[in-house]
């Protein structure tokens, strides 16, 4: 091979001597970075996809969670509620017995008060009727005998009134006791309807 053809084979192969052949080069590395600029950009995509799709897992997730605690919230509530209903009605039953039997005493110690004083009233008019005939009596005589009746008189006068006042203390009573147990049942009932709506 003559040397001016080993010449031209070394000038066509020098890749310094020749633009097109750079040309070609310089473009396939900035295809091949872009190439793996997409790729790393894929791989970033990718992860940024897994970890929504992780994180719309576990949103999920914790969305059931809630609605499962707010159902057995719900249930635990409305049977709290009938608990609180019955035992109520209960109460309120216990009460109105409670209540009927407390009328029913009254009713009792005012029919009973309403006889004492038909028979203080009966007394006083035979006692009155007495009187009188002791007064005309003791007006024609000085006899201790008939001024002993008299103190006789007085004493029973005075034992039906006792016996009167007593039994008007004892009503007064009972109608006290009556007022502060409805007192009581009121408060207590409204506590309750207070803390079931809370």
């Amino acid at each position: 091979m003559s040397s001016e053809l080993v010449d031209l084979c070394a000038y066509m192969c020098d890749e310094t001597k020749q633009p097109g052949l750079i040309t070609t080069e310089e473009e396939f590395k900035k295809m091949e970075n872009a190439v793996n600029n997409l790729l790393i950009t894929k791989k970033q995509i990718d992860s940024l996809s897994n970890e929504r799709n992780s994180l719309m897992l576990l949103y999920e997730n914790k969305i059931n969670e809630q609605n499962s605690q707010i159902k057995y919230l719900e249930e635990e509530n409305y049977f709290l509620k009938l608990k609180l209903e019955q035992q109520n009605s209960t109460d309120g039953e216990q009460w109105r017995q409670k209540y009927e039997q407390s009328l029913d005493n009254i009713m009792r110690q005012l029919l009973s008060s309403l006889k004492t004083q038909e028979t203080i009233r009966a007394e006083f008019m035979n006692l009155d009727q007495a009187d009188n005939e002791l007064d005309s009596l003791i007006s024609t005589s000085n006899s201790w005998t008939f001024k002993g009746l008299n103190l006789n008189k007085s004493h029973r006068v005075q034992e039906l009134l006792m016996l009167q006042q007593k039994q008007q203390l004892n009503l007064l009573n009972e109608l006290s006791e009556i007022s502060k147990s409805l007192k009581t049942n009121c408060h207590s009932q409204h506590t309750n309807h207070s803390s079931c709506i809370d």
